[in-house]
């Protein structure tokens, strides 16, 4: 379009150069002819002056005339009006000729006009054409300079892709050099820093885990503390760490206080007594904002404890039934110990209160859920568990099934050396012994208790016991019981729970009657041994 435009324009101005060099040229002719007149227009400008001069001369002497009227001047007057037709005669002479050479002019003028028109319209339709061949000129060239123009572009395309091929290879090489290069100091330094780092990271993970290790150690210890201070079976150094780790506590502001830190101060209040001090400590460990389940469960368990010591036993259990409700599903272990332990606690308040049946489906109830578990606390628990159901079925008088439970307690857990459960196992093997005398015959009896002696001769309660049961069938006599009881301690403690061996040592008459009822006093008082002595050598003189 543009280069349309351009020929048009091309042809315009053309046209106009053309219309104005043909008026050139004809101004050029006119000047030409001009240059070529006669000199007769400057003549006839002085002719016409020197005749309008007489002409004035004659008009003053005509009117000096009329003043004076003289000869001479009339005579004058003549010479001059005769010169003056001679002149004016003369211009108009000349100014035929000058009319002729005027005509003569002007049709060479309209001739070198119409040469003039004729050369314009040719110059005209010249510039016309030259203009449309312009236009076809730059149309084709617009044609061929944009097929030249596409060949062009493909070509530079084809060269630029070549070029920018090997351009793109060229830095690509260097890149990948360059790379590599900044890649292997990279990766040496980066090297470098993570061994540094690793070889930091381990020395403070060492220096971290020493210092966990030991808070854990020292909060362990303290949980332990603890937790035999519950039970009371604090020795008196165990106390003095105790109350000097509770006296440190207690400097600590109370808005840093952690779940353990309450339970802490609970546990001391417990030693000291103050169940009711303490119950509000366990409550603020229990109710903390950053309180665990087992912190909850430990406190919830506490005051159980002090709700017992206090004789407020139907709240004690109370509290174990919200504790097994809230925590029986739980995996956790610590958990699953403490749902042992409250439904353990609460069969023996419910034995306490005279409530036999209840308290065995309680025991029947920890024995299913706990039976099967690896965790020794929760062994212990069931073991005891056994232990005490084989002891309310004996006071039930179901003793077959007494003798069965305290038969299953022994196989089942002989091999295991817990304490709880070595408990459970010596007072399964006594009265599974005391059972013997009253369901077995006197030799199948002996067999069982010389075996129970066997298995227990580390146990000074359990010989003593032995030896007591081999005198009631007259295996033994007084002396040999008394040497084995004199190892027992002052503070031992044992109970004949049994209904139907109380009825069994009643049955006893004479001086062999009294000698027993000395030894069950001892048992179930703990008197010391001399006191016992005494009683029988009193009962040695009256016979």
């Amino acid at each position: 379009m543009k280069a349309i435009l351009q020929s048009l324009l091309f042809v315009l101005v053309f046209s106009v150069c053309g219309s104005a060099t043909a008026q050139a040229q004809a101004e050029t002719q006119t000047q030409a002819q001009d240059s070529k007149q006669p000199p007769s227009v400057e003549i006839n400008s002085i002719v016409l002056q020197q005749l309008f001069d007489l002409q004035d001369r004659v008009n003053r002497l005509e009117y000096s005339r009329s003043a004076t009227d003289s000869i001479e001047q009339n005579k004058e007057i003549e010479l001059l009006k005769q010169q003056l037709n001679q002149l004016t005669q003369s211009v108009n002479l000349q100014h035929g000729k000058l009319s002729n050479q005027v005509d003569q002019y002007e049709g060479r003028i309209s001739d070198i006009g119409a040469s003039v028109d004729k050369y314009t319209t040719v110059l005209g339709w010249f510039g016309i054409v030259a203009g449309i061949l312009s236009v076809v000129i730059t149309g084709i060239t617009l044609i061929f300079s944009s097929q030249s123009k596409k060949l062009a572009v493909e070509s530079a395309k084809e060269q630029l892709e070549i070029y920018s091929e090997e351009i793109k290879s060229d830095l690509s090489e260097q890149l990948k050099n360059e790379i590599n290069l900044h890649r292997e100091k990279w990766e040496e330094h980066i090297t470098n820093l993570l061994m540094d780092s690793e070889k930091r990271i381990e020395d403070l993970e060492q220096k971290i885990k020493k210092i966990l290790n030991e808070s854990h150690d020292y909060l362990e210890r303290i949980k332990k503390l603890a937790q035999k201070a519950i039970e009371k079976e604090l020795t008196e150094e165990e106390k003095e760490e105790y109350q000097i780790s509770t006296f440190k506590l207690r400097q600590k502001p109370e808005s840093e206080f952690t779940p353990d830190d309450w339970y802490q101060l609970g546990v001391d209040e417990y030693t000291r007594n103050n169940y009711p001090k303490a119950m509000e400590y366990f409550e603020l460990s229990e109710r903390h904002i950053d309180a665990k389940d087992i912190d909850v469960a430990s406190s919830l368990f506490a005051k159980a404890l002090c709700l017992n010591l206090d004789g407020r036993l139907d709240e004690e259990v109370s509290i174990y039934d919200n504790l097994i409700t809230r925590f029986e599903s739980s995996e956790i272990s610590e958990l699953q110990e403490l749902v042992g332990l409250a439904l353990y606690n609460k069969s023996n308040i419910l034995d306490q209160k005279k409530r036999p049946n209840e308290a065995l489906a309680v025991y029947d109830d920890l024995i299913a859920r706990f039976l099967s578990s690896d965790q020794l606390k929760l062994q212990e628990t069931v073991a005891m568990a056994l232990y005490n159901k084989s002891i309310i079925l004996g006071e039930e008088r179901r003793l077959d099934e007494a003798a069965a439970t305290y038969d299953y307690l022994i196989t089942r857990f002989e091999k295991k050396k817990l304490p709880g459960i070595k408990k459970a196992i010596e007072g399964a093997i006594i009265n599974r012994a005391e059972l013997s005398i009253l369901r077995e015959p006197k030799n199948r009896s002996e067999r069982r208790i010389n075996n129970a002696l066997d298995s227990l001769d580390s146990s000074v309660l359990a010989s003593s016991i032995m030896s007591f049961l081999l005198f009631l069938l007259d295996k033994t006599d007084i002396d040999n019981v008394l040497q084995n009881v004199e190892d027992l301690a002052v503070d031992t403690e044992f109970t004949w729970r049994s209904i139907g061996i109380k009825k069994y040592l009643n049955q006893f008459s004479g001086v062999k009657g009294q000698q027993v009822q000395a030894f069950v006093r001892f048992f179930e008082e703990h008197n010391n041994v001399e006191k016992l002595k005494e009683e029988l050598e009193k009962i040695k003189g009256d016979k």
